[in-house]
């Protein structure tokens, strides 16, 4: 039998991070640009730029509204939706029945 090392993935490409992440060509809104300094200012990394940026776009899809006009409650609503009503529980796996030592 062959044993296979693993291929290291290629690397990332860096982008300077004065330079904004822009959504498939598509400039940030004020707020976004904000956004992503704060992140920055915060040592941030891009992958987490990437993901927080889509996530309060999709907070704003779901309110049909910009963000920064979004309640306290708005932002609880949206997150118990998502808790309760967007993600399925996954089937729990088959477990063998316990036993019982000496029996």
């Amino acid at each position: 039998m062959t044993v296979r090392s693993p291929v290291p993935a290629a690397p990332r490409p860096i982008r300077p991070s004065s330079q904004p992440a822009k959504r498939k060509g598509i400039p940030l809104s004020p707020l976004a640009q904000k956004m992503l300094q704060d992140m920055q200012l915060a040592g941030l990394g891009e992958r987490t730029h990437e993901s927080y940026l889509r996530s309060v776009r999709k907070f704003a899809q779901w309110r049909h509204k910009s963000p920064d006009v979004a309640s306290e409650n708005d932002l609880r609503r949206y997150l118990l939706f998502i808790k309760n009503d967007q993600q399925t529980p996954l089937p729990l796996p088959p477990h063998p029945p316990p036993t019982i030592p000496g029996h």
